[in-house]
């Protein structure tokens, strides 16, 4: 799927990102250009998930 522009300057919140689908839209709006914050149920499923991105900023 290609997204039309974009999504730098912009900020997302993507709930239940420490996998699956959550995840891979987290990846794909940074990989956009937007600033992600992830949550998830789980600490530890979401300590492994941060570990995926290349940059984090906590």
């Amino acid at each position: 799927m290609e997204i039309p522009q974009r999504l730098d300057g912009k900020v997302a919140l993507v709930t239940g990102a420490s996998r699956g689908i959550g995840l891979g839209i987290a990846h794909r709006l940074v990989a956009e250009g937007a600033k992600v914050a992830i949550t998830a149920r789980k600490p530890g499923g979401l300590a492994q998930a941060v570990k995926t991105f290349p940059r984090v900023r906590c």
